[in-house]
């Protein structure tokens, strides 16, 4: 019987020391590994920072093609403001209240409207001289 109790408990100590050297083992290894995963990241965030300076410095000394694209946008940003005679339909009335433009008849009067007021923009921008040709907008 005591061979069977010992055979037993140095079982039970032989399992023991297997866990306790796998925690130890799990102990160095698991921040190893999330510090060389972390390494990786970091590498990328730097690399990817070295870009936005590398483009912010462009962007503060733009040559002339780049300067060109950068007004083109910023006129392109600008807001349009609408107002009420802008808006065609509107869903605070009823459907029947409003006097909608089914047919395009409006619309038509205002796009000959703008194109007159572009025409007129256009001639004033050209010094008052008149050309059938538009210049094709250019990156």
């Amino acid at each position: 019987m005591a061979v069977i109790i010992v055979l037993f408990t140095s079982c039970l100590w032989s399992q023991h020391v297997v866990a306790v050297q796998v925690y130890a083992a799990a102990f160095f290894a698991i921040p190893l590994i999330r510090w060389i995963i972390n390494q990786g990241r970091n590498r990328n965030i730097q690399q990817r920072n070295e870009a936005r300076k590398d483009i912010a410095t462009v962007l503060q000394r733009p040559d002339g093609k780049l300067r060109a694209k950068l007004q083109s946008a910023a006129k392109q940003a600008q807001r349009t403001v609408i107002s009420d005679k802008d808006i065609v339909y509107s869903s605070n009335k009823d459907f029947t209240d409003q006097n909608l433009d089914l047919d395009g008849e409006s619309f038509d009067k205002r796009l000959a409207e703008l194109e007159r007021q572009s025409d007129f923009d256009s001639k004033v921008d050209r010094g008052g001289q008149s050309s059938s040709k538009k210049k094709a907008f250019e990156w």
